[in-house]
């Protein structure tokens, strides 16, 4: 008898219907390497549920996921420090305070939370996750250093500053319509405070201020 007769031979004995069709067993071939290279079988309990999801596979349709209507573009502001536009990003800030726009300053904590948790010299910004909206993008084509410069104005006509030369082009293959691109800023910058060791060697926190930029997120509807 040929060796694959003598392999259905050994499957033939190794398989009882009634026993497979009870316990849902599989027969899984094993080769190990050994000398004159026998073949034996193991026999494995197949768990009712992957019997179960098999069968909802194969019941399964095909599923068409539709492309997202819009798009995200993560950037920042650039120029600010030209023109006069930070003294005018300094300003919408402080209007936004006197107005009482921002949710809490330096994230809800004191000083006293600041000595308890915080590393020597790491940043506690006043204005944390905080939004500027009345943002707009304007094409600027006669622009002498960029042709394809966009404009970010406040409240459509105070110009804070520019989109980054290199996500210009990006923008204008993706949209003519700039005006009806959502653009919400992110306050970052302005004042912060940290933890310090004064000439005694006792804890303080010192505040300091530097420049503001804004990050900006750009929605294409």
């Amino acid at each position: 008898m040929s060796f694959f007769k003598n392999l259905k031979s050994i499957f033939t004995n190794q398989t009882d219907e009634s026993t497979a069709k009870n316990n849902k067993e599989k027969i899984t071939l094993e080769k190990e390497s050994i000398p004159d290279e026998i073949i034996t079988f193991k026999k494995e309990t197949v768990p009712d549920e992957i019997i179960t999801k098999v069968n909802e596979t194969s019941d399964m349709q095909e599923t068409v996921v539709e492309k997202p209507s819009n798009k995200l573009m993560v950037t920042y502001l650039t120029g600010l420090n030209f023109e006069g536009r930070q003294k005018l990003l300094k300003k919408i800030v402080k209007e936004m305070k006197d107005n009482d726009e921002f949710a809490e300053y330096y994230g809800g904590d004191t000083n006293a939370m600041i000595k308890d948790s915080y590393m020597y010299d790491e940043k506690v910004w006043e204005l944390e996750s905080e939004f500027i909206f009345n943002l707009s993008l304007k094409a600027e084509p006669d622009n002498a250093f960029d042709k394809n410069a966009i404009q970010v104005l406040y409240e459509d006509e105070s110009v804070l500053g520019y989109i980054p030369r290199k996500d210009c082009e990006e923008i204008h293959a993706y949209t003519s319509e700039l005006s009806k691109v959502a653009v919400t800023g992110t306050i970052v910058g302005g004042k912060y405070k940290f933890l310090d060791m004064n000439d005694s060697g006792d804890e303080v926190v010192r505040t300091k201020t530097v420049d503001y930029n804004l990050d900006l997120m750009l929605e294409f509807t």
